[in-house]
């Protein structure tokens, strides 16, 4: 049975990279897809590169690594917390397609970018009115990692006086106006036009963003999510949206997912919603980001030298 088992895609290049790192013969080292990766594939395997369906890890026995090509570690956390096995993930391969994306979730709602999409489709030629501009505009980016510090560089640049949520006040970039703790949320959220949530799931964010946070908020502000989706009631955006408590959202995750058919956030107006595809590898740059990253720590790890990105499963990310 396989040592390694590598369910991120891999060049042809890369995979002589992996056989010269590890000095195994072929045989030891088992590249397929997630779907097919089964109880006694990993009966021998030591180290696994990719996400795997978690619940396959119970059982394992010789697992001593796993590195997940997502940043998320949801569904992971909670299996391994009691095992002795290091589990590390591609934080910081992402930052790029996703700070793009929730750019253009904020250019499309400021500038009304679907109501004209929809009054092409019905052949409807009308001005929309006024529009807003990122440039003076307050933004607040609610968790100022990696993905935050990128996205609000550019809004940065864009004009934008950017502010930050985090738990560790101290070390943040230059151009972050000001800092705060998630325990300030109440106070400050009425000061911003764009507020965006990239937070991950714990037990202090879990549905963070209800209708009492979505109250606070500007009536002209608009709301984007690209963390993930339990962070936010999908329900109470409903009703901030239905209710015009805020003028409009755009979220790439939802609290369930995939979204029922029947949920009533699909009717929403002024929503942008997109089905979880904001990270991924729709950019081949991610892609290339987290092979580089795979291997750096593949390497690391048969040199007995310290990983990237171990996950500390008290934070839970």
């Amino acid at each position: 049975m396989a040592k390694i088992i590598i369910t991120i895609p891999m060049t042809e290049e890369d995979k002589k990279t992996i056989t010269e790192i590890t000095s195994l013969p072929s045989s030891d080292i088992c590249y397929l897809r997630a779907e097919n990766v089964t109880q006694e594939i990993l009966e021998d395997c030591e180290v696994i590169l990719g996400n795997i369906p978690s619940q396959l890890l119970q059982n394992s026995k010789k697992l001593k690594w796993i590195h997940l090509n997502s940043a998320g570690i949801n569904s992971y956390v909670d299996i391994l917390s009691n095992k002795d096995i290091t589990l590390t993930n591609s934080t910081g391969a992402y930052d790029l397609a996703l700070a793009e994306y929730a750019l253009a979730l904020i250019f499309a709602l400021k500038k009304k970018i679907p109501n004209y999409i929809k009054n092409q489709q019905e052949c409807i030629w009308k001005d929309e009115g006024k529009v807003e501009s990122i440039f003076n505009s307050k933004t607040l980016i609610v968790g100022l990692g990696n993905i935050g510090k990128e996205l609000g560089k550019k809004l940065y640049f864009l004009g934008s006086n950017i502010s930050g949520v985090k738990k560790n006040l101290d070390n943040y970039p230059e151009f972050i106006e000001k800092i705060y703790s998630i325990e300030d949320l109440d106070e400050i959220l009425s000061e911003f036009d764009i507020v965006v949530s990239i937070l991950p799931e714990t037990s202090e964010t879990f549905n963070l963003f209800d209708i009492e946070k979505f109250k606070k908020m500007k009536k002209n502000s608009i709301f984007i999510n690209i963390g993930r989706g339990t962070t936010v009631s999908s329900d109470d955006l409903y009703l901030a949206l239905e209710n015009n408590i805020i003028s409009g959202a755009g979220i790439d995750v939802t609290h369930i997912e995939p979204l029922p058919k029947n949920h009533q956030l699909w009717q929403s107006k002024n929503l942008i919603l997109t089905p979880h595809i904001a990270g991924g590898y729709h950019l081949n740059y991610t892609l290339d980001n987290v092979r580089k990253l795979a291997i750096e720590n593949l390497k690391a790890y048969f040199l007995n030298k310290p990983l990237k990105n171990i996950v500390t499963s008290k934070k839970g990310y």
